[in-house]
Protein backbone atom coordinates (compact mmCIF):
# COMPACT_ATOMS: atom_id res chain seq x y z
CA UNK A 1 0.00 0.00 0.00
CA UNK A 2 1.50 3.23 -1.18
CA UNK A 3 1.68 5.86 1.21
CA UNK A 4 -0.34 9.14 0.89
CA UNK A 5 2.04 11.94 -0.59
CA UNK A 6 1.29 15.74 0.10
CA UNK A 7 -1.17 17.01 -2.61
CA UNK A 8 -0.91 21.14 -2.85
CA UNK A 9 -3.93 20.97 -5.28
CA UNK A 10 -6.01 19.02 -3.10
CA UNK A 11 -4.71 20.82 0.26
CA UNK A 12 -5.88 23.78 -1.33
CA UNK A 13 -9.08 22.84 -2.22
CA UNK A 14 -9.76 21.75 0.91
CA UNK A 15 -8.20 25.07 2.68
CA UNK A 16 -10.75 27.38 0.66
CA UNK A 17 -13.55 25.11 1.25
CA UNK A 18 -12.47 25.54 5.29
CA UNK A 19 -13.72 28.85 4.91
CA UNK A 20 -16.61 28.83 2.70
CA UNK A 21 -18.61 26.65 4.28
CA UNK A 22 -19.14 29.00 6.91
CA UNK A 23 -22.38 30.77 7.28
CA UNK A 24 -21.49 34.11 6.27
CA UNK A 25 -21.13 33.07 2.46
CA UNK A 26 -24.84 31.53 3.04
CA UNK A 27 -25.96 34.96 4.49
CA UNK A 28 -24.74 36.41 1.54
CA UNK A 29 -26.93 34.56 -0.85
CA UNK A 30 -29.99 35.21 1.16
CA UNK A 31 -29.18 38.89 1.28
CA UNK A 32 -29.06 38.87 -2.15
CA UNK A 33 -32.19 37.38 -2.84
CA UNK A 34 -33.92 39.87 -0.28
CA UNK A 35 -32.15 42.33 -2.55
CA UNK A 36 -34.02 41.39 -5.50
CA UNK A 37 -37.14 40.89 -4.30
CA UNK A 38 -36.63 44.60 -2.97
CA UNK A 39 -36.27 45.83 -6.19
CA UNK A 40 -39.15 44.27 -7.62
CA UNK A 41 -41.28 45.64 -4.65
CA UNK A 42 -40.00 49.42 -5.63
CA UNK A 43 -41.31 48.92 -9.22
CA UNK A 44 -44.42 47.37 -8.25
CA UNK A 45 -45.31 49.82 -5.52
CA UNK A 46 -43.52 53.07 -6.31
CA UNK A 47 -44.65 52.90 -10.02
CA UNK A 48 -42.81 55.80 -13.22
CA UNK A 49 -46.78 56.97 -12.82
CA UNK A 50 -46.29 58.81 -9.80
CA UNK A 51 -43.27 60.68 -10.87
CA UNK A 52 -44.89 61.69 -14.14
CA UNK A 53 -47.81 62.79 -11.83
CA UNK A 54 -45.43 64.81 -9.87
CA UNK A 55 -44.11 66.44 -13.09
CA UNK A 56 -47.48 67.47 -14.34
CA UNK A 57 -48.83 69.20 -10.75
CA UNK A 58 -45.13 71.32 -10.81
CA UNK A 59 -45.69 71.82 -14.49
CA UNK A 60 -49.53 73.23 -13.59
CA UNK A 61 -48.16 75.52 -10.50
CA UNK A 62 -46.00 77.19 -13.11
CA UNK A 63 -48.71 78.43 -14.95
CA UNK A 64 -47.59 76.30 -18.17
CA UNK A 65 -50.63 74.57 -20.39
CA UNK A 66 -50.64 70.84 -19.68
CA UNK A 67 -52.70 69.69 -22.06
CA UNK A 68 -50.68 68.77 -25.07
CA UNK A 69 -48.80 67.12 -22.34
CA UNK A 70 -51.86 65.12 -20.75
CA UNK A 71 -52.70 64.31 -24.49
CA UNK A 72 -49.33 62.15 -24.50
CA UNK A 73 -49.32 61.10 -20.57
CA UNK A 74 -49.87 57.74 -21.97
CA UNK A 75 -46.52 57.43 -24.38
CA UNK A 76 -44.80 59.05 -22.17
CA UNK A 77 -46.02 56.46 -18.88
CA UNK A 78 -44.91 53.58 -21.31
CA UNK A 79 -41.60 54.47 -22.09
CA UNK A 80 -40.82 54.96 -18.83
CA UNK A 81 -42.49 51.94 -17.41
CA UNK A 82 -40.25 49.83 -20.08
CA UNK A 83 -36.91 51.67 -19.56
CA UNK A 84 -37.90 51.36 -15.38
CA UNK A 85 -38.53 47.21 -16.45
CA UNK A 86 -35.55 46.70 -18.86
CA UNK A 87 -33.66 48.47 -15.98
CA UNK A 88 -35.18 45.87 -13.36
CA UNK A 89 -34.49 42.93 -15.58
CA UNK A 90 -30.58 43.56 -15.87
CA UNK A 91 -30.48 44.32 -12.61
CA UNK A 92 -32.71 41.41 -11.39
CA UNK A 93 -30.09 38.53 -13.76
CA UNK A 94 -27.10 39.66 -12.24
CA UNK A 95 -28.87 39.40 -8.65
CA UNK A 96 -29.99 35.81 -9.22
CA UNK A 97 -26.57 34.81 -10.55
CA UNK A 98 -24.83 36.54 -7.49
CA UNK A 99 -27.30 34.49 -5.25
CA UNK A 100 -26.50 31.28 -7.00
CA UNK A 101 -23.11 32.03 -7.03
CA UNK A 102 -22.91 32.28 -3.25
CA UNK A 103 -25.64 29.24 -2.50
CA UNK A 104 -23.35 26.84 -4.43
CA UNK A 105 -19.73 28.13 -2.94
CA UNK A 106 -21.65 27.07 0.48
CA UNK A 107 -23.50 23.97 -0.56
CA UNK A 108 -20.32 23.01 -2.86
CA UNK A 109 -18.15 23.26 0.18
CA UNK A 110 -20.17 21.80 2.49
CA UNK A 111 -20.46 19.00 0.64
CA UNK A 112 -19.04 16.08 2.23
CA UNK A 113 -17.81 14.66 -0.95
CA UNK A 114 -13.58 14.82 -2.17
CA UNK A 115 -14.41 15.66 -5.26
CA UNK A 116 -17.04 18.76 -4.75
CA UNK A 117 -15.37 21.89 -5.76
CA UNK A 118 -16.89 25.31 -5.11
CA UNK A 119 -14.50 26.61 -8.02
CA UNK A 120 -18.28 27.09 -10.05
CA UNK A 121 -20.13 29.11 -7.64
CA UNK A 122 -16.63 31.12 -7.49
CA UNK A 123 -16.50 31.54 -11.55
CA UNK A 124 -19.75 32.79 -11.34
CA UNK A 125 -18.80 35.96 -8.88
CA UNK A 126 -15.37 36.03 -10.89
CA UNK A 127 -17.61 36.92 -14.15
CA UNK A 128 -19.64 39.29 -12.50
CA UNK A 129 -17.08 41.44 -11.00
CA UNK A 130 -14.97 41.18 -13.99
CA UNK A 131 -18.54 42.53 -15.61
CA UNK A 132 -18.55 45.09 -13.22
CA UNK A 133 -15.32 46.07 -13.64
CA UNK A 134 -15.58 47.27 -17.57
CA UNK A 135 -18.98 48.56 -17.14
CA UNK A 136 -17.20 51.07 -14.11
CA UNK A 137 -14.33 51.68 -17.33
CA UNK A 138 -17.35 52.95 -19.38
CA UNK A 139 -19.06 54.70 -16.71
CA UNK A 140 -15.64 57.02 -15.88
CA UNK A 141 -14.98 57.54 -20.02
CA UNK A 142 -18.48 58.66 -19.50
CA UNK A 143 -17.77 60.93 -16.80
CA UNK A 144 -15.05 62.12 -17.83
CA UNK A 145 -16.71 62.99 -20.98
CA UNK A 146 -19.45 65.25 -18.96
CA UNK A 147 -16.55 66.95 -17.42
CA UNK A 148 -14.69 68.41 -20.07
CA UNK A 149 -17.96 69.52 -21.88
CA UNK A 150 -18.56 71.32 -19.24
CA UNK A 151 -15.21 72.71 -18.85
CA UNK A 152 -15.71 73.69 -22.69
CA UNK A 153 -18.97 75.68 -21.37
CA UNK A 154 -16.75 77.98 -19.34
CA UNK A 155 -18.96 80.86 -20.92
CA UNK A 156 -22.22 79.33 -19.95
CA UNK A 157 -20.57 79.30 -16.92
CA UNK A 158 -19.45 82.86 -16.17
CA UNK A 159 -22.95 83.62 -17.23
CA UNK A 160 -24.18 81.48 -14.44
CA UNK A 161 -22.06 83.82 -11.97
CA UNK A 162 -22.74 87.43 -13.73
CA UNK A 163 -19.37 87.34 -15.49
CA UNK A 164 -17.42 86.48 -12.25
CA UNK A 165 -14.47 84.32 -14.13
CA UNK A 166 -12.77 83.26 -10.71
CA UNK A 167 -16.23 81.99 -8.83
CA UNK A 168 -16.61 79.89 -11.77
CA UNK A 169 -12.97 78.35 -12.47
CA UNK A 170 -13.65 77.73 -8.12
CA UNK A 171 -16.24 75.95 -9.39
CA UNK A 172 -14.70 74.19 -11.82
CA UNK A 173 -11.57 72.87 -9.78
CA UNK A 174 -13.97 71.70 -6.97
CA UNK A 175 -16.18 69.88 -9.47
CA UNK A 176 -13.19 68.42 -11.20
CA UNK A 177 -11.82 67.19 -7.54
CA UNK A 178 -14.84 65.35 -7.00
CA UNK A 179 -14.92 63.73 -9.77
CA UNK A 180 -11.47 62.25 -9.63
CA UNK A 181 -12.18 60.89 -6.13
CA UNK A 182 -15.09 59.46 -7.46
CA UNK A 183 -13.49 57.63 -10.37
CA UNK A 184 -10.93 56.77 -8.05
CA UNK A 185 -13.21 55.13 -5.57
CA UNK A 186 -15.21 53.49 -8.52
CA UNK A 187 -12.27 52.03 -10.08
CA UNK A 188 -10.57 50.97 -6.76
CA UNK A 189 -13.52 49.44 -5.22
CA UNK A 190 -14.29 47.43 -8.60
CA UNK A 191 -10.73 46.64 -8.51
CA UNK A 192 -10.46 44.77 -5.43
CA UNK A 193 -13.49 42.90 -5.80
CA UNK A 194 -12.66 41.46 -9.09
CA UNK A 195 -8.97 40.88 -7.83
CA UNK A 196 -10.64 39.34 -4.82
CA UNK A 197 -12.83 36.94 -6.26
CA UNK A 198 -9.79 35.87 -8.78
CA UNK A 199 -7.81 35.50 -6.12
CA UNK A 200 -10.06 32.99 -4.56
CA UNK A 201 -10.38 30.88 -8.52
CA UNK A 202 -6.68 31.02 -8.34
CA UNK A 203 -6.32 29.42 -4.75
CA UNK A 204 -8.74 26.46 -5.78
CA UNK A 205 -6.82 25.92 -8.78
CA UNK A 206 -3.17 26.87 -8.13
CA UNK A 207 -0.37 24.74 -5.38
CA UNK A 208 -0.49 28.36 -3.98
CA UNK A 209 -2.79 30.74 -2.03
CA UNK A 210 -3.46 33.69 -3.14
CA UNK A 211 -5.75 36.74 -0.99
CA UNK A 212 -4.98 39.86 -3.55
CA UNK A 213 -8.09 42.42 -3.03
CA UNK A 214 -9.44 40.82 -0.08
CA UNK A 215 -8.20 44.02 2.45
CA UNK A 216 -9.39 46.83 -0.06
CA UNK A 217 -12.61 45.31 -0.58
CA UNK A 218 -13.41 44.50 2.65
CA UNK A 219 -12.17 48.27 3.67
CA UNK A 220 -14.43 49.78 0.94
CA UNK A 221 -17.06 48.15 1.64
CA UNK A 222 -16.47 49.02 5.45
CA UNK A 223 -16.67 53.02 3.90
CA UNK A 224 -19.63 52.35 1.53
CA UNK A 225 -21.39 51.33 5.14
CA UNK A 226 -20.45 54.23 6.68
CA UNK A 227 -22.55 56.59 4.62
CA UNK A 228 -24.89 54.36 3.85
CA UNK A 229 -25.94 54.03 7.64
CA UNK A 230 -25.31 57.71 7.68
CA UNK A 231 -28.36 57.87 4.61
CA UNK A 232 -29.97 55.75 6.90
CA UNK A 233 -30.45 57.41 10.05
CA UNK A 234 -31.13 61.16 7.79
CA UNK A 235 -33.65 58.37 5.91
CA UNK A 236 -35.44 56.86 8.79
CA UNK A 237 -36.09 60.61 10.25
CA UNK A 238 -37.49 61.59 7.24
CA UNK A 239 -39.67 58.40 7.05
CA UNK A 240 -41.38 59.21 10.71
CA UNK A 241 -41.90 62.40 9.96
CA UNK A 242 -43.10 62.08 6.83
CA UNK A 243 -44.29 58.66 5.90
CA UNK A 244 -45.03 57.08 2.42
CA UNK A 245 -44.60 53.89 0.35
CA UNK A 246 -41.16 56.01 -1.28
CA UNK A 247 -40.02 56.21 1.74
CA UNK A 248 -40.27 53.05 3.33
CA UNK A 249 -39.17 51.53 -0.05
CA UNK A 250 -36.08 53.52 0.29
CA UNK A 251 -35.49 52.59 4.16
CA UNK A 252 -35.84 49.04 3.43
CA UNK A 253 -33.36 49.85 0.84
CA UNK A 254 -30.64 51.30 2.43
CA UNK A 255 -31.16 49.03 5.67
CA UNK A 256 -30.83 46.17 3.68
CA UNK A 257 -27.10 47.41 1.96
CA UNK A 258 -26.00 48.24 5.05
CA UNK A 259 -26.46 45.01 6.23
CA UNK A 260 -24.83 43.34 3.21
CA UNK A 261 -22.15 46.04 3.05
CA UNK A 262 -20.97 44.43 7.25
CA UNK A 263 -21.49 40.96 5.83
CA UNK A 264 -19.51 41.47 2.80
CA UNK A 265 -16.55 43.42 4.68
CA UNK A 266 -16.18 40.76 6.66
CA UNK A 267 -15.99 38.06 4.31
CA UNK A 268 -13.42 39.55 2.35
CA UNK A 269 -11.25 40.72 5.51
CA UNK A 270 -12.11 36.93 6.98
CA UNK A 271 -10.82 35.18 4.39
CA UNK A 272 -7.73 37.69 4.09
CA UNK A 273 -6.67 36.70 7.66
CA UNK A 274 -8.13 33.09 7.35
CA UNK A 275 -5.52 32.17 4.19
CA UNK A 276 -2.84 34.08 5.64
CA UNK A 277 -2.46 32.11 8.74
CA UNK A 278 -3.17 28.61 6.86
CA UNK A 279 -0.39 29.83 4.18
CA UNK A 280 2.23 31.49 7.32
CA UNK A 281 0.96 29.37 10.02
CA UNK A 282 2.25 26.44 9.42
CA UNK A 283 5.96 25.82 7.77
CA UNK A 284 6.74 23.87 5.11
CA UNK A 285 5.92 19.97 5.50
CA UNK A 286 9.21 18.95 4.02
CA UNK A 287 11.59 21.20 6.01
CA UNK A 288 13.82 20.07 8.22
CA UNK A 289 16.09 21.08 11.29
CA UNK A 290 15.22 24.62 13.20
CA UNK A 291 12.48 25.07 11.60
CA UNK A 292 10.90 22.24 11.40
CA UNK A 293 7.25 22.00 11.19
CA UNK A 294 4.96 21.62 13.49
CA UNK A 295 1.45 20.29 13.25
CA UNK A 296 -1.24 20.39 16.47
CA UNK A 297 -3.73 17.55 17.43
CA UNK A 298 -6.60 20.00 15.47
CA UNK A 299 -4.29 20.55 11.84
CA UNK A 300 -3.29 17.38 10.90
CA UNK A 301 -3.43 17.81 6.97
CA UNK A 302 -1.89 16.36 3.82
CA UNK A 303 1.67 15.71 4.27
CA UNK A 304 2.05 15.66 8.15
CA UNK A 305 3.63 13.54 9.99
CA UNK A 306 2.08 10.02 11.26
CA UNK A 307 1.86 9.29 15.05
CA UNK A 308 4.32 6.23 15.07
CA UNK A 309 7.14 8.04 13.14
CA UNK A 310 9.86 9.79 14.98
CA UNK A 311 11.80 12.18 13.32
CA UNK A 312 15.75 12.76 14.43
CA UNK A 313 15.98 15.71 16.64
CA UNK A 314 18.98 17.46 15.43
CA UNK A 315 18.52 19.85 18.26
CA UNK A 316 18.70 17.64 21.22
CA UNK A 317 21.21 19.04 24.00
CA UNK A 318 24.18 17.15 24.71
CA UNK A 319 24.36 15.10 26.86
CA UNK A 320 26.32 15.91 30.20
CA UNK A 321 27.93 13.23 32.80
CA UNK A 322 27.67 10.18 30.76
CA UNK A 323 29.39 6.79 31.03
CA UNK A 324 31.86 6.43 28.78
CA UNK A 325 31.21 3.74 26.20
CA UNK A 326 32.11 0.07 26.81
CA UNK A 327 32.12 -2.61 23.82
CA UNK A 328 31.04 -5.30 26.13
CA UNK A 329 28.42 -3.73 27.97
CA UNK A 330 26.79 -2.22 24.94
CA UNK A 331 24.23 -4.49 23.35
CA UNK A 332 23.86 -3.16 20.03
CA UNK A 333 27.74 -4.39 19.73
CA UNK A 334 28.08 -7.30 18.00
CA UNK A 335 31.00 -10.01 18.81
CA UNK A 336 30.17 -11.82 15.51
CA UNK A 337 30.48 -8.73 13.11
CA UNK A 338 32.31 -6.59 14.87
CA UNK A 339 29.50 -4.04 13.75
CA UNK A 340 29.22 -1.23 16.37
CA UNK A 341 25.79 0.58 16.43
CA UNK A 342 24.46 4.21 17.67
CA UNK A 343 22.74 4.23 21.14
CA UNK A 344 20.24 6.36 19.64
CA UNK A 345 19.32 5.06 16.78
CA UNK A 346 20.49 2.24 16.19
CA UNK A 347 22.46 2.49 12.79
CA UNK A 348 25.65 0.72 12.17
CA UNK A 349 28.73 3.23 12.98
CA UNK A 350 32.10 2.91 10.62
CA UNK A 351 34.95 3.57 12.01
CA UNK A 352 36.13 5.69 14.75
CA UNK A 353 33.51 8.63 13.81
CA UNK A 354 33.03 11.17 16.61
CA UNK A 355 28.90 11.56 15.27
CA UNK A 356 26.82 9.01 14.44
CA UNK A 357 25.84 9.97 10.36
CA UNK A 358 22.12 9.14 10.59
CA UNK A 359 20.95 11.37 14.14
CA UNK A 360 24.04 13.24 14.75
CA UNK A 361 24.71 11.55 18.06
CA UNK A 362 27.82 12.70 19.44
CA UNK A 363 29.65 9.44 21.03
Amino acid sequence: MYEQRYNPYAANVDIVKGYLRSGKVLFLGILTFLSLGLTVATLVLNPVSSTVSELMNALSKMGLDTTEFTANYGSYLSSGNISSVLSTVISAVFTILAAIAFIIMFAKSRSASPDSNPSSGVGIMRVLTLITFIFTIIAVVFIVALYVLFVIGISSVNEYFDGDVNAAATVQVITGIIVSLAIILLISYTSSQKNFYRSIKRSLNSVDLYRTGAVGYGVFNIIFAVFTGLSLIGTAILTVSEFSIGNLLLLSSLLLSFVTLITTASFALGYNRYIKREKYGYNDPYKSGPDAPYYPEDHQGYGAPSDDYNYPNYNMPPQQNMPPYNEASDPYYSEQDQTVYCPNCSAPVEGNQPFCTNCGYKF
